[in-house]
């Protein structure tokens, strides 16, 4: 199917160690305007920023993506090719915003900045229409909130220990993806990159039990092999940057024993932890599209990605709360 390509202009402000004491045109679609205090004030109206809401609710949370506040003379103007404002944004994002921040780099200690304001479709004779900001929507949810019972106290309590001893990693890489998940932009990448996250929470653990249950046998006699081999190289006369050269082949070839069939590994560590059978194929399924798909920059990501960041969520949730709770 053929899209249709409509023209698109984004603006925002940029600082940087140095920037023209003129408007500039850096490229065929990028120019730097210079701001006087009347035109920077229009500009800064014409971007409402979006608000969190206030409500009554007791205990609530409210989120909204990230973004970079910049306060400069020069506004930054790019005009894009692209089906819809979603791929608009990805082709600034991952081609042309980097090497504009790459080109203002070398001047002064700090990394440029550019903090994008809206973006609205473009006609033949340059009319914007549609202006929106890049920063719609966000999360919001209310807890309902009840009182711990006293077992559930004690539980809090030794499962933060328990976490912290034996899980500290994977209660690290849960939280950097649910602070991302709060923070994301709903593109499709920004959405892939937070599924791949908390995929990242389900990784660790399965590793993590893989090693505390040992490896299989077939597993246990290709490494003793491989460990055997480099015993009888050490005693050939090489040099010692020879010897190096065999240990450190011998530990690449056991590192990739110990990541081989990853899938193997879920499955057995879901199993191992009790897990329920629609977690263990969400986890699987996961594992596929991250090896298809989420760590190959260059794929096309597929459609519905944000309804999978809350299945990711719960099984990277149930994965790391089951785990922690196998050693009590």
């Amino acid at each position: 199917m053929v899209v249709h390509q409509k023209t698109w202009v984004a603006w925002g402000l940029i600082g940087a160690g140095a920037l023209p004491a003129r408007s500039l045109e850096i490229g065929p679609d990028a120019r730097l305007e210079l701001l006087d205090e009347q035109r920077r004030v229009q500009l800064l109206r014409e971007s409402p920023r979006a608000q969190h809401p206030k409500v009554s609710f007791p205990v609530y949370f409210s989120t909204l993506p990230s973004e970079v506040t910049v306060r400069s003379t020069h506004a930054l103007w790019l005009r894009v090719r692209a089906g819809d404002q979603s791929e608009a944004w990805d082709i600034i994002e991952r081609k042309i915003a980097p090497a504009i921040i790459l080109a203002f780099a070398p001047y002064g200690d700090l990394v440029p900045r550019i903090e994008f304001l809206r973006i609205g479709e473009s006609d033949k004779n340059g009319v914007l229409s549609g202006l929106t900001s890049q920063w719609v929507g966000g999360a919001f949810g209310g807890f309902d909130t009840r009182p711990l019972t006293t077992e559930e106290e004690k539980a809090v309590s030794k499962r933060h220990a328990l976490g912290r001893r034996f899980a500290a990693e994977a209660c690290r890489l849960y939280y950097d993806a649910t602070q991302q998940q709060a923070r994301n932009d709903r593109s499709p990448r920004s959405l892939g990159n937070v599924v791949q996250n908390y995929f990242l929470v389900i990784e660790e653990i399965a590793q993590r039990e893989r090693l505390r249950g040992g490896l299989s046998d077939a597993d246990e006699r290709t490494a003793t092999k491989h460990v055997a081999k480099l015993r009888h190289s050490l005693d050939d006369g090489s040099s010692v940057d020879k010897h190096v050269e065999k240990i450190r082949a011998t530990l690449r070839e056991l590192a990739r024993l110990e990541r081989r069939h990853l899938k193997d590994k879920i499955e057995a560590c879901a199993s191992r932890l009790s897990l329920s059978d629609s977690v263990r194929d969400d986890a699987m399924r996961f594992n596929e599209l991250r090896n298809t798909t989420l760590s190959h920059p260059g794929k096309s990501l597929p459609d519905g990605l944000e309804g999978e960041v809350d299945i990711a969520e719960r099984t990277a949730r149930a994965f790391l709360v089951a785990f922690v709770d196998s050693f009590t």
